[in-house]
């Protein structure tokens, strides 16, 4: 199967791009996956035999495109250097140049970092170690570094004391303190609702009450009157 038989096969126009080839590849593959004949065996083998084809045009594709591409010569990481503060988050990126002086996707790197914590997508979590930390990635037989410098600049308080870092039990300390305190504060709003609502209930039941015993005085002296009158 010649290249042009292999793009016919996969259905696309001619092209360099490996991302077009490989986008065509999945659709087609979708289309003519034989798991989704199981129902009806003849159309099944039709699609086993068309995979078959679409497999091998996109294998002699992948070697055809490889290489007529132009040559890796270095990755970049970015950034290539970033100050960061304790439990900060950073993804980092990295890309090829060829031989051209072309940027060129680079679809896996191993990354390894001297301190915090680093995960092979490029995701990086600053530990509460201050320092300058070195990021690595290889790929492709190349290696491309960053630098990290952690800062910890959180105090007891909120500001720097005696210049001192915080350790991450000191943090924990100052977080549950800072939610007590929240709390206390809480509590005693709803104390202070409370103690009005009440307060509210005992003046109304009050005033029932005085005009309750105002009927009654005035019903009451209402006979007595008569009483009186009768006499």
């Amino acid at each position: 199967m010649n290249i042009n038989e292999c793009f016919k096969v996969l259905e696309i126009e001619t092209t360099d791009s490996m991302q077009d080839v490989k986008q065509a590849y999945r659709d087609i593959v979708f289309v003519w996956h034989p798991d989704k004949f199981c129902n009806n065996q003849r159309i099944k083998k039709k699609a086993e035999k068309k995979l078959k084809q679409i497999n091998e045009a996109y294998e002699n594709l992948k070697l055809h495109l490889l290489t007529q591409l132009p040559q890796l010569t270095e990755i970049i990481i970015s950034p290539d250097s970033i100050e960061l503060e304790y439990n900060q988050a950073l993804s980092f990126t990295v890309f090829g140049i060829n031989s051209e002086g072309n940027k060129s996707e680079i679809e896996q790197a191993i990354w390894e970092s001297s301190g915090g914590t680093i995960y092979q997508d490029g995701l990086f979590f600053a530990d509460d170690n201050p320092g300058t930390y070195l990021i690595t990635a290889t790929a492709a037989n190349f290696q491309a570094y960053a630098k990290v410098l952690i800062k910890i600049k959180k105090s007891l308080n909120n500001s720097p004391i005696n210049n001192k870092y915080l350790t991450q039990e000191e943090e924990f300390s100052q977080l549950n303190s800072h939610i007590e305190q929240k709390n206390n504060v809480i509590i005693q709003l709803l104390l202070l609702v409370f103690g009005l609502i009440v307060g509210a209930y005992v003046v109304w039941v009050t005033f029932i009450l005085l005009i309750i015993i105002a009927a009654l005085i005035g019903t009451l002296f209402g006979l007595w009157t008569e009483n009186i009158n009768i006499l």
